[in-house]
């Protein structure tokens, strides 16, 4: 955001009540505009008035993390469990213990967080061929269910803070190396 659509965004806070006391204004609009550099004034209004309608009391403190991750909510759509439980059955009943390649397939058809969740190919592959159905059902399925609610959960933490989640990073730095290999594969410059 501009200089400009921070100072109307702090006059939006400060008539929906939101009081800044002493703050110097130059250092208010620094510190929002470093905290929203990479956020459009659209999006950070739409948060901001959801959570004027919301009728919750606006305070100073934790403003700009609320903001934040009203912005999130509607940027980032995450898999309910249930839905990500599917694709990962749907890839395990493609994975063969005799063909790498087609478990490697499979794996790499999960979305990256999935991925992340699972860790490898193989693990993929265990799940569907070591684990009897009931275990793989309760056990396994509970325990899948914690480690995406806790991947979720620092994943928006990570995106607040304007981070990109490492399983993200592992997912574009995986393929910039499958591209780079391709590239030399096929005789061209790497660039």
């Amino acid at each position: 955001m501009t200089k400009n659509e921070v100072i109307k965004i702090l006059a939006i806070c400060k008539g929906a009540g939101v009081n800044f006391g002493e703050a110097d204004n130059n250092i208010l609009i620094e510190i929002w505009i470093n905290c929203f550099k990479d956020n459009s004034y659209s999006e950070v209004a739409k948060a901001l008035f959801e959570l004027i309608q919301s009728k919750e009391p606006l305070f100073v403190n934790g403003l700009i993390g609320r903001i934040k991750e009203k912005i999130i909510e509607k940027t980032v759509d995450f898999l309910d469990f249930p839905t990500a439980w599917e694709l990962l059955r749907t890839a395990m009943h493609k994975t063969h213990p005799d063909i790498p390649q087609e478990t490697q397939k499979a794996f790499d058809s999960l979305p990256p967080i999935l991925q992340h969740l699972v860790g490898s190919p193989r693990h993929l592959e265990d799940m569907e061929y070591k684990l009897d159905r009931h275990e793989l059902e309760t056990v396994e399925r509970s325990n899948m269910k914690k480690l995406y609610a806790d991947l979720i959960t620092k994943t928006k933490e990570l995106l607040q803070l304007g981070k990109t989640p490492y399983w993200l990073l592992a997912a574009k730095s995986n393929k910039k190396i499958d591209n780079t290999i391709n590239k030399l594969l096929q005789g061209n410059k790497v660039k």
